[in-house]
């Protein structure tokens, strides 16, 4: 079963934002209720790292489809959850994003299957002064990610639309620099 789950972020200019996770369990694997409450253990964790003038909601739906069309199948309601930043500091320019892909070890075509979440928000207490990402900050978003993304009873998964595929996580990474997602530029 392909799980996929959305949260919404809002409050800092260019928002709406939204971040997609996936999980591909088998018939006997977690209820989508046990997937969206994982995503947003994930979310309030991530909080300290992300600008208080940003919020976010987890939508209340999860979606199952088929990850050979991408066609949804069916829908759960699960329980609602939301949260606020709570790092004080100046918000760095909206595009500006901490990058955590998410790896698979499978490759196709020569290309690893890779996931990525662009983690929004961040602070001049998040910079240093050579204008990369902290060192603290590095390692918290490297230990929420590892934490959560590799949790075997959830299934975290990169759903590749390309190759109709989903593909369990196996290992997460964070980029050494600050990364951009195109849609949140002016």
């Amino acid at each position: 079963m392909a799980l996929r789950s959305t949260v919404l972020w809002s409050g800092l200019g260019g928002t709406p934002y939204f971040s997609t996770f996936h999980s591909q369990l088998d018939s006997s694997g977690t209820h989508p209720q046990d997937f969206a409450t994982a995503v947003a253990t994930t979310i309030e964790n991530l909080e300290i790292l992300v600008s208080n003038n940003l919020s976010w909601s987890l939508d209340p739906t999860v979606t199952v489809f088929d990850p050979a069309t991408g066609t949804a199948t069916a829908a759960f309601t699960v329980t609602p959850a939301s949260g606020d930043g709570t790092d004080t500091a100046p918000t760095l320019p909206r595009f500006t994003q901490g990058l955590v892909q998410a790896r698979t070890g499978v490759f196709n075509g020569g290309r690893e299957t890779r996931g990525k979440f662009y983690s929004p928000g961040p602070t001049e207490a998040n910079n240093d002064d050579d204008g990369t990402p902290g060192s603290d900050y590095l390692t918290t978003l490297d230990l929420i990610f590892t934490t959560h993304l590799l949790e075997a009873d959830v299934g975290w998964a990169v759903w590749s639309r390309v190759n109709g595929l989903m593909v369990l996580v196996n290992d997460v990474s964070v980029s050494q620099e600050w990364a951009y997602l195109s849609s949140r530029r002016d």
